[in-house]
């Protein structure tokens, strides 16, 4: 973080609603493959020999034992490593292992924000494109859009984006080029 950036509100998505709005869609297809290879392994062990039921039941297996065994634990990590941040000159939201991936968006380019209530909590998303710093380790422009999911409580984000925009009005001028100018933190969390 740039030297003399203030934190004006972080957060992270709640663990069980991120599983359970992620998890739900592909819970039901997950669940029906783990039948279709129940029933296919069932057919192979009652004496239909056709070789087909022994050997692509497991396979019919593998995205069910995905979808309703694995992608939930993974989910639940996924959620416990994503941290929401918006500072007095951009919004950052980093997520994944170390070193984690990061998108953010720089206070002078902030587009509009919307909270969208959901069950569980609710989620604040930004109009338009954020810059995204990739696994490698290069920034580029990524055409998604940055959301912060799951929130419990959405006001104290939408106090601290209502501030930032507020700052940014009062003086966008000198707020850009203070935000340019700012010396840079190493990555090893040392400032320079």
């Amino acid at each position: 973080m740039p030297v003399g950036e203030t934190v004006l509100w972080q957060g992270a998505p709640q663990p069980g609603a991120y599983v359970l709005r992620y998890v739900s869609p592909a819970l039901w297809p997950a669940l029906l493959c783990l039948a279709t290879a129940a029933l296919w392994e069932y057919l192979a062990v009652t004496g239909h020999h056709l070789i087909v039921y022994p050997l692509v039941g497991p396979l019919i297996a593998l995205p069910g034992v995905y979808g309703a065994l694995v992608r939930p634990p993974l989910l639940w990590r996924a959620a416990r490593r994503t941290r929401y941040l918006v500072t007095d000159r951009r919004v950052l939201m980093s997520w994944g292992a170390r070193p984690a991936q990061r998108s953010e968006l720089a206070g002078e380019a902030l587009p509009p924000f919307a909270v969208q209530p959901a069950r569980g909590g609710g989620d604040v998303v930004f109009a338009g494109p954020s810059q995204h710093l990739s696994l490698w380790g290069w920034w580029q422009l990524a055409e998604v859009r940055l959301r912060f999911v799951c929130l419990a409580d959405t006001a104290p984000a939408e106090r601290a984006l209502s501030a930032l925009e507020a700052a940014r009005a009062v003086e966008p001028a000198c707020w850009a080029a203070a935000s340019v100018n700012a010396p840079r933190a190493s990555q090893s969390g040392e400032s320079s």
